[in-house]
């Protein structure tokens, strides 16, 4: 596949759809836009309506949607590409929150399961996205389990966990999984700092942490940690976190502490913790941990 088709963003034949979506709306306004928009999806995909968004009202007037999306387009993919599409820029940025197109998902899993060889597997992977965000990495894992294993959807779904500190994306990303399934099953989800706050409950033996966390570079103000983060992060990570490192080295930290012996960590990153003087703790840590098998 050509580089132009993987990191191409929002495919023109949905302009319809996207020049019709609310920007910038309340959380509470963009919740009923995407439970309508995944009430038309399960129609079309022949299921019942997704259980994660039904906690938002309808949205009056939502004929649109369907207008706007025609059947040969509807995908769970949608669904987080809608809220990505509907957060505002200030949002994106302090959280440093971007929809991952699914061609690229999809190459970053298929990186690490080639590594863990899941035809092997006598149960369905085990698979964490820290900052699952729409949950396009989430739907990645679970079509190649699919395709690989020949698993029952219901089965991959009931092993997969996501976190995020947004409560719509995490309702998106739930909602996603659970079109994919057909209503068969439902993810394992937490609204929280995973850097911070993670359920002490919440598994530590995973087969695989996949995902595009939070590019947030300490050399800006929009995205530079405040002084009671930094502490607490010092606290937490010990020398990792000191300095100026990008908070994503922290979750590739984090994956590789709650990833099994045998297990994979993918995750998207800044190039700066390649080689910045901060980040270098970070890698004396990842070296100590874990084999650097493939870099894309």
């Amino acid at each position: 596949m050509g580089s132009e088709n993987l990191i191409a963003g929002i495919p023109p034949t949905l302009s319809g759809l996207w020049s019709r979506l609310p920007i910038q709306p309340s959380p509470e306004d963009a919740g009923q836009v995407l439970r309508a928009l995944s009430t038309h999806l399960a129609s079309v995909l022949g299921c019942a309506e997704p259980q994660a968004l039904m906690a938002y009202g309808a949205s009056p007037g939502d004929s649109w949607i369907a207008e706007s999306l025609p059947p040969s387009l509807c995908t769970p993919d949608v669904l987080g590409a809608a809220w990505e599409r509907m957060m505002n820029a200030r949002d994106r940025r302090t959280q440093g929150s971007h929809f991952t197109p699914r061609a690229v998902a999809d190459r970053v899993v298929g990186l690490a399961t080639s590594e863990l060889e899941l035809r092997e597997f006598d149960r369905p992977l085990r698979v964490w996205d820290p900052a699952a965000g729409g949950g396009a990495f989430l739907l990645a894992a679970a079509r190649a389990a699919e395709r690989s294993t020949g698993t029952a959807r219901g089965d991959i779904v009931r092993s997969l966990y996501a976190s995020d500190i947004d409560s719509v994306a995490l309702a998106v990303c739930d909602a996603s999984l659970e079109l994919w399934a057909r209503g068969s099953g439902r993810i394992e989800t937490s609204c929280c700092d995973a850097l911070l706050d993670l359920d002490p409950s919440w598994p530590n033996q995973f087969d695989l942490v996949v995902g595009n966390p939070p590019f947030l570079g300490q050399l800006s103000q929009h995205t530079s940690r405040a002084a009671s983060r930094r502490a607490r992060l010092r606290s937490e990570y010990d020398e990792v976190a000191a300095g100026y490192v990008d908070e994503a080295g922290l979750f590739l930290h984090l994956a590789l502490m709650r990833v099994s012996s045998s297990g994979v960590v993918a995750l998207i990153l800044p190039e700066s913790l390649l080689a910045a003087r901060d980040a270098g703790p970070l890698r004396e840590a990842c070296e100590r941990r874990a084999t650097l098998t493939s870099l894309w």
